[in-house]
């Protein structure tokens, strides 16, 4: 590595713990104005800006309950996949809509599976929340596994929906 290389590793580090702190920072605001906007149920802005935008708090999961819905005619019945279900935007949708299917969101963000399984989870035993020990450099560089020795523990026939709404995003090449 070149010093201009570690010296533009280092920033961009230091951008990224900023940015961390800010969002911690803004965090009592934002609690403040879920509760009184009634939504104190969903996760707090450190974990919502790894899934989407961050003014939108239920708008990108309630679209995929009505695409699910329109397109697929979910039933209860349905067993769903959700590959890359960040905190649980969209499995807060499907509980608001009264879907109480099963369920099993997995993602490699594991602060964001950590939340989804005490505060989603323990309202609604049919959503299960895992965490992908799987190797991305981006996101979970601690990750000891490749995807398809991950995968390889789901047999095809297990899930009668894989949902993958913001996942390709997300992979490098």
């Amino acid at each position: 590595m070149s010093l201009t290389t570690i010296q533009e590793s280092r920033f961009i580090s230091v951008l990224r713990s900023t940015r961390t702190a800010l969002y911690w920072a803004f965090e009592p605001l934002d609690a403040l104005a879920r509760k009184v906007n009634h939504l104190d149920y969903y996760p707090p802005i450190p974990l919502r800006r790894h899934v989407g935008p961050l003014g939108s708090l239920d708008g990108v999961g309630m679209e995929f309950v009505a695409y699910l819905k329109l397109l697929l005619e979910l039933k209860t019945t349905d067993r769903i996949l959700d590959l890359g279900c960040g905190c649980g935007l969209f499995e807060l949708a499907l509980e608001a809509q009264g879907w109480r299917g099963a369920l099993v969101g997995v993602d490699i963000h594991q602060p964001c599976i950590r939340w989804a399984q005490r505060r989603i989870t323990s309202r609604v035993p049919s959503f299960r929340f895992i965490h992908a020990d799987i190797y991305n450099a981006a996101y979970w560089s601690q990750g000891t596994m490749s995807a398809l020795e991950w995968f390889q523990q789901f047999p095809d026939t297990d899930f009668d929906v894989v949902l993958a709404k913001s996942l390709f995003t997300h992979m490098l090449p």
